[in-house]
């Protein structure tokens, strides 16, 4: 017991010093993209608050993007309560799962936000599943208890639990969520007003 508060205890300050003063973890010194890469990953995020949607996306870059810049998140208002984000340098699909994942469960922030992500997968793209190609829309299970995982339903209703502790998915019958397109207010942000996140 003694030996796990101590553990605890060191993690505590190892984390607290990765921060700065301004709570921003260190971030490398070159290599931020700044060539704008064509690409479909974009989530939603619905009954959320501007601010909860900011502070979950700057807590995941804070882990992601201390060795290199694995995600540059930009975060789009919607309307009322939803939100959407895009990566427009491009993020690997292991990182875009791993973000929806984060999405749906931020660390310090009790929301009960619904999130969705979309994509398109091609092979040798990290998900070891040969049959696994083109749009897939991802989602969590609000009553999911490993937490370190995602779902995704391809286009033709082929389900997956996506685990990451190897990312060989798991095929689900019936699916759990059928595949939902992408909605159609998502398909044009270029009016809406952004911010990045890094």
């Amino acid at each position: 017991m003694k030996v796990a508060i101590i553990i605890l205890i060191v993690l505590y300050f190892l984390i607290r010093k990765s921060k700065s003063k301004t709570g921003v973890s260190k971030r490398p010194l070159t290599g931020k993209p700044s060539l704008v890469i064509s690409n479909d990953k974009i989530i939603l995020i619905s009954n959320a608050t501007l601010d909860e949607v900011k502070k979950a996306l700057k807590d995941f870059c804070n882990q992601y993007n201390q060795e290199d810049y694995a995600a540059l998140p930009r975060v789009y208002s919607l309307f009322g309560s939803e939100y959407t984000v895009t990566f427009p340098y491009n993020i690997d699909l292991t990182t875009f799962c791993f973000a929806v994942n984060y999405l749906a469960y931020p660390v310090d922030i009790k929301w009960k936000a619904e999130i969705h992500g979309w994509s398109t997968v091609s092979k040798n793209e990290g998900i070891d599943q040969e049959d696994l190609e083109g749009k897939v829309c991802m989602f969590y299970l609000v009553d999911d208890k490993e937490y370190d995982n995602v779902y995704l339903t391809s286009s033709d209703n082929f389900c997956y639990k996506i685990p990451f502790t190897n990312f060989k998915p798991k095929a689900i019958t019936p699916p759990i969520e059928l595949f939902r397109n992408l909605p159609q207010k998502l398909a044009d942000l270029s009016h809406l007003p952004y911010e990045d996140i890094e």
